[in-house]
């Protein structure tokens, strides 16, 4: 029997956090059908469904977005069909400028039916409102006031949906679960994509926790990131600094919430490891005006063997290059990371979020400065797919890898 994932981009993501980042346990028999942007009566998703499913398969359907597909609600010939509900599959994505009462129920009740005719038509079908308990967690300090309560919706769709059991834990302060996310389009992180796995694999009750989830996600990434740090058990006092994606990601994975320090002291007692997320200044700019941060480095050499600046910025390298002679080249590694995950980005032909670029020759010539082996950062497993280059674990590994190589 195969397990079948439908749904929009969020789909095409978790295929390749399965099959790439060896974050997540991967199952032959797993089926992924993602349509980016596509609401869930596009007419794209009955034949892909009829290809892949087989009696007895268990169907995962990810409800996304009601309001996908909205630029339908201009067409003159638009009207709502509970008999024949999967139509136009160029209407994708949410045009903001038509949201409203009217165009919100109207693509409800359409949704409504596709689901409908794909829960009677396919046997072993389970609805997850993705969407609807997404968006609470990114929203859990706003007014955000969605069209209809998942948990009502659930209850209509008793015998199909996953329940969720514990829903007031979204808003208590212990647990932050906007960290589930990477961006307002509620693409999983690495703690949600576990998560998920969580909720919809490795727990086989109808109920789930949503709090149980979360702590056995936080729980599993601590273990892969405190392994992987194993790198330095023999290279003490090492200070990582910087405003990169990649340290951002690090410290959202492992906390529970903003003020929960309990994994980075652990790191600190074990490997005598110093975690500094930098996001108001560009780090390397503050060394060449001699700011802030050059002074931080400055006293941080005198107590940390190694530092190590994990940077964003790719206009400074070869001013960095230059005074970072002047301080201690020896005490100092930089890791540019975004121009390394940007040959990811290339051979995938996905546009990066970074500028400018430099050409491969330039490229080349910046990592032999540097001492930084590339060929490391070519694996395609490493960063989410997406523009912003958010880094796996196994991300976290090779990283390491160039540190402890050029300590």
């Amino acid at each position: 029997m195969k397990t079948i994932f439908v749904g929009p981009s969020h789909i095409v993501r978790l295929e390749h956090c399965f099959k790439y980042s060896h974050l997540l346990p991967y199952d032959e028999n797993f089926r992924f059908i993602g349509i980016p942007a596509s609401p869930i009566w596009s007419d794209k998703f009955p034949p892909l469904l009829n290809l892949n499913y087989c009696y007895g398969d268990r169907i995962i359907l990810f409800i996304n977005d009601f309001r996908f597909g909205n630029s339908i609600t201009k067409e003159d010939n638009f009207n709502i069909n509970k008999e024949s509900p999967f139509i136009a599959s160029n209407f994708t994505g949410i045009n903001k400028n038509l949201i409203n009462i009217t165009n919100d129920v109207e693509l409800f009740l359409q949704s409504i039916y596709a689901i409908n005719q794909i829960i009677n038509k396919y046997e072993g079908t389970e609805l997850f409102f993705y969407d609807l308990i997404f968006r609470l967690f990114f929203n859990q300090n706003s007014n955000y006031i969605p069209l209809i309560n998942f948990q009502k919706l659930s209850q209509y769709y008793n015998k199909n949906a996953i329940i969720i059991d514990d829903p007031q834990y979204i808003n208590t302060p212990e647990y932050d679960f906007s960290r589930l996310v990477v961006d307002s389009c509620l693409h999983p992180s690495n703690l949600g994509y576990v998560f998920i796995y969580n909720i919809l694999i490795a727990n086989k009750s109808k109920h789930k926790s949503i709090s149980g989830s979360f702590r056995a996600a936080l729980a599993y990434i601590q273990r892969i990131v405190y392994n992987q740090f194993q790198y330095f058990k023999k290279i003490r006092n090492i200070t990582f600094i910087g405003n990169s994606v990649f340290l951002k990601t690090l410290l959202n994975d492992t906390s529970r919430n903003s003020s929960e320090s309990e994994f980075l002291l652990k790191l600190n007692k074990s490997f005598n490891v110093n975690i500094i997320f930098n996001s108001d200044s560009d780090i390397t700019k503050d060394l060449i005006d001699n700011k802030t941060n050059f002074n931080l480095l400055q006293h941080n050499r005198n107590q940390s063997n190694k530092i190590i600046i994990v940077s964003d910025d790719i206009v400074s390298y070869e001013e960095y290059i230059n005074i970072s002679a002047q301080i201690c080249t020896s005490n100092i590694l930089l890791i540019p990371y975004n121009l390394l995950i940007d040959k990811i980005l290339t051979l995938r032909n996905s546009k990066s979020t970074y500028k400018p670029l430099l050409s491969d020759d330039e490229f080349c010539n910046l990592c032999c400065r540097l001492k930084i082996d590339s060929k490391i950062f070519l694996y395609d497993g490493l960063i989410h797919i997406g523009p912003q280059g958010t880094p796996y674990p196994l991300c976290y590994r090779a990283l390491f890898n160039i540190v402890s190589n050029n300590l």
